[in-house]
């Protein structure tokens, strides 16, 4: 603090003394050069005449009454041409060059200054008149107030030393005591201590609002001591409960692994099991197949051998009675082609399943190629090749607007054409078909909807629409009842999920949720 103060002040008293100084230098600066300028006008007026009549003696005379300035180095008078017409120099002085200013006027040196007036006679210049003065009386003056301003500078900071040092104590005790406090405080923790309040301002204030800072740092580390050994048992309590749970969870941890790797070699019998249903499959549909048209050939001849003997067997039944000939005939001609026509539907029927049966393992086996599919496309595709069903039933077919995804163009062929096709089939024949086909598109996925306002499927039945071989209660349409199955299974290799709705006498929903398939461009399975 003495040394803020005594360095204010300092700073204070040196500025005025350089502002006092410089305004002196600044105000003799001025008066010396009006001074001068009156000086040069004066001579100059009276030189008119030396000029006029070119009489340089009568110029130096009137140049030497410059003498009685003391602090005039030279002067000189100089014709309209420049060149000098007379010329004063103060004794001991030699003829030295000066440089007047460029105009008339006055210029300042370190040392010396210069002022030019013209002479003029009848409104016309005739000549120049120069005087140069030095500068040592505003040097002795400067240097005179440089020691002024250092005895009062010396004074006035020894003055402010002693009223200072006689102060400091009413400042700088309450500062100490609460600096010792605080030291004490810091060294030693005590947070019981306080420091005194002088007087009653800012400094008083500040010891109150310490001391204040001191009770409510004591009550919260009262406070804190209470919540570190409430904590502590807290934190022996929950130790104790985590190493229960950890241990619960390693053993959690080592069932979840048996269970992982139960589940994976599951998975893997699962995958073999499956690989061999696919396999066994493709065997016993092939197989079947060798035996039936073995049915089917041998019905056939056996028909066709029946039809060759007939003719035989009727000239021998004129031994039979009449009643023995009609059973015969009877059972030639009636029950004997009905039963070969029955081997022969069922032939064909078992031929139809065994196809689908392999129909569905090739879906199964089937390599999936991605690509960019445009939905429109394949839906006004399969309309299309519908077009004659459509007609005839009076169907009336509404397409939505629907997007391009990625995904197996032929699988997505399959899926909504049996769709399309199931549709077309159980319309009610009592109204107008109506089929719609939307898409809506998801975060994950794509979701297609195909609706109808067909026949619908009872409420026993929901839950048996994608099993194998399963069709509607409807003896007029035809068909395995593989379609559902075949969309399902499609639908699965993608990683989506077909759901169906559906109210008896009002229509039937079916809808297609395709997930966004990771293309690479190389071939997925």
């Amino acid at each position: 603090m003495m040394l803020i103060s005594m360095a204010t002040t300092g700073v204070a008293l040196l500025i005025s003394g350089v502002v006092l100084i410089f305004n002196e230098m600044v105000s003799y600066r001025r008066s010396l050069v009006n001074s001068l300028t009156v000086q040069a006008r004066i001579t100059g007026s009276n030189s008119t005449a030396a000029l006029s009549f070119n009489n340089p003696r009568v110029a130096h005379e009137m140049l030497g009454a410059l003498s009685a300035a003391p602090n005039i180095v030279q002067a000189t008078i100089h014709t309209r041409e420049g060149e000098v017409f007379a010329r004063y120099l103060r004794t001991g002085e030699r003829v030295k060059p000066i440089s007047p200013p460029p105009k008339n006027g006055y210029s300042i040196a370190a040392n010396s200054i210069v002022v030019v007036e013209p002479i003029i006679l009848d409104q016309e210049p005739i000549g120049t008149i120069l005087i140069e003065s030095d500068l040592r009386e505003l040097h002795g003056r400067l240097g005179w107030y440089t020691a002024i301003m250092v005895i009062v500078f010396s004074g006035s900071l020894w003055v402010a030393f002693l009223l200072l040092s006689r102060m400091q104590r009413a400042v700088t005790s309450p500062i100490l005591d609460l600096v010792q406090v605080m030291g004490t405080v810091s060294r030693e923790g005590d947070y019981s201590v306080r420091a005194s309040a002088w007087n009653d301002d800012e400094l008083g204030s500040l010891a109150q609002g310490f001391n204040e800072m001191l009770v409510q740092i004591q009550s919260r580390d009262n406070e804190l001591e209470l919540h570190r050994r409430h904590l502590e048992q807290t934190v022996a309590s929950r130790t104790a409960e985590l190493a229960d749970a950890n241990e619960q969870l390693q053993r959690e941890l080592v069932e979840r692994q048996r269970a992982e790797e139960q589940l994976q070699r599951y998975s893997g019998e699962l995958r073999d099991i499956n690989d061999e249903l696919k396999s066994f499959a493709y065997m016993v549909s092939h197989d079947l197949r060798a035996p039936l048209i073995n049915i089917k050939g041998f019905a056939s001849e056996l028909d066709l051998a029946l039809k060759d003997a007939f003719p035989l067997l009727e000239q021998s039944l004129t031994t039979l009675s009449g009643k023995e000939r009609e059973q015969v005939r009877f059972a030639l001609q009636q029950d004997a082609p009905e039963a070969l026509g029955f081997i022969s539907s069922s032939v064909n029927r078992m031929d139809a399943l065994i196809n689908a049966v392999l129909q569905l393992s090739y879906i199964g086996r089937r390599e999936i190629r991605l690509e960019t599919v445009c939905v429109t496309t394949i839906v006004n595709s399969i309309l299309q090749s519908l077009r004659h069903q459509l007609e005839q039933r009076s169907v009336t077919v509404t397409v939505g607007e629907l997007p391009e995804i990625i995904i197996d163009k032929m699988a997505l062929e399959q899926i909504i054409g049996n769709l399309l096709d199931n549709a077309v089939k159980y319309l009610a024949p009592e109204r107008p078909g109506r089929i719609e086909v939307n898409a809506y598109e998801e975060a994950d996925g794509t979701t297609l909807r195909i609706s109808d306002n067909g026949r619908g499927i009872a409420p026993g039945d929901m839950g048996k629409v994608f099993e194998l071989f399963r069709r509607g209660n409807c003896p007029d349409t035809v068909g395995e009842g593989m379609g559902l199955a075949y969309v399902k299974t499609l639908v699965r290799r993608f990683g989506g999920r077909i759901e169906c709705e559906s109210i008896p006498g009002v229509g039937t929903t079916f809808s297609v949720f395709i997930p966004i398939q990771s293309y690479s461009g190389k071939e997925y399975q």
